[in-house]
């Protein structure tokens, strides 16, 4: 990992005593590494090495949802980290903590920036990258990734990517767990009818956007071929 990060100089304790806002100083001086997807193709594997790699911050959440697609309702964001919140109380305390505040934080519709900054400087201790990876925002259009490039100076984005037909599968045996295997066709025929289905595949239009906004340099693509999930 230390090879792929050589462009960064770490931060010194000297710089980190520097008069400014910590979740400001990590904005400016620190590279933020911004995973957009896709689903299902490696990105709780990636965070989990990520997290554990001295030199990277991440929060005690890997999914932020902060940047919202407005073809998606606000309340698709909210609703989805109200649920993590419900599921996270039979984890741990301190994880529903962490989900507690982070639906304060709201999304990029209702919030500022510095909202979402603020929650990702949380236990930021002058490590030279930090990093969010949420899936969904391979939705996001050229205006959602130029916000967030105007807002990020030192920006790393990455995209994963997997086989379309074995990647829908597998969403749809995530979201099927659980169902009675009687509604497995009427089930499949709802998902397969639904926009996010087909967008999460839709590697094209996400890199073409990710093409416009950002330098070839600051961005890392990557095919995953050894998914079993």
């Amino acid at each position: 990992m230390a090879s792929h990060v050589v462009f960064i100089q770490r931060i010194t304790p000297q710089l980190i005593n520097q008069p400014m806002p910590k979740n400001d100083y990590m904005q400016k001086k620190s590279t933020l590494l911004l995973g957009l997807g896709a689903q299902r193709c490696g990105t709780t594997w990636l965070g989990n090495h990520l997290r554990s790699h001295p030199e990277i911050h991440m929060t005690g959440i890997k999914e932020m949802h902060f940047f919202v697609d407005p073809q998606l309702p606000n309340t698709w964001n909210q609703q989805f980290m109200a649920n993590r919140l419900e599921n996270s109380k039979a984890t741990s305390s301190a994880l529903e903590a962490v989900h507690e505040r982070r639906i304060k934080v709201g999304t990029s519709q209702t919030n500022p920036t510095s909202d979402y900054i603020d929650f990702l400087s949380e236990g930021w201790t002058g490590q030279p990258l930090y990093c969010e990876i949420t899936p969904s925002y391979i939705f996001l259009p050229v205006s959602g990734l130029e916000k967030i490039s105007d807002a990020f100076p030192n920006l790393k984005i990455i995209f994963l990517m997997r086989d379309p037909i074995t990647r829908l599968w597998s969403m749809l045996r995530l979201n099927y767990r659980g169902k009675d295997t009687s509604q497995m066709d009427n089930f499949g025929a709802t998902c397969l009818s639904k926009r996010e289905y087909f967008a999460r595949c839709d590697y094209k239009t996400a890199l073409e956007n990710i093409d416009t906004v950002f330098d070839t340099n600051q961005v890392f693509t990557n095919i995953c071929l050894m998914v079993t999930c």
